[in-house]
């Protein structure tokens, strides 16, 4: 029995093409809304909002808090879209600014000051009688 692995090469090469090509498409796209092409911002938000929103509601954990910083990351995109240099792909460019973000929102999420109806509803464990007779 023979087993022959010829179309190995060839799927390799298909994925690799294909990787290239949809690289290719990106950075054109990006080149496109650099010049303040509104049809290749929508293509590129259709293309990117789902899984960018999916990720940022990972690093977010919040619905709302998400979907806004999807808006800016893409209003990003559209003013940043010239300094985009192709030092990487197009993809990790895009996740790179919102990971900026959702960090960047994390850290002032924690940092919020408290309102007084909020820190009312903090459990005190001082106050708690058996705490004090230990």
């Amino acid at each position: 029995m023979n087993i022959s692995f010829i179309g190995i090469g060839s799927a390799t090469a298909s994925l690799s093409h294909r990787a290239t090509r949809e690289t290719s498409k990106d950075e054109m796209l990006v080149r496109r809304i650099a010049g303040g092409d509104q049809l290749a911002m929508r293509s590129f938000f259709a293309r990117y909002q789902t899984p960018l929103h999916r990720w940022l509601l990972r690093l977010v954990r919040d619905e709302s808090l998400a979907e806004d910083l999807l808006s800016d990351v893409f209003l990003d995109v559209w003013r940043q879209a010239a300094a985009f240099e192709a030092r990487s792909s197009v993809s990790t460019w895009l996740m790179a600014i919102a990971r900026y973000k959702a960090l960047s929102a994390r850290h002032r999420r924690t940092h919020a000051a408290l309102d007084d109806e909020t820190a009312s509803t903090i459990v005190d464990p001082a106050d708690d009688p058996e705490i004090v007779l230990v």
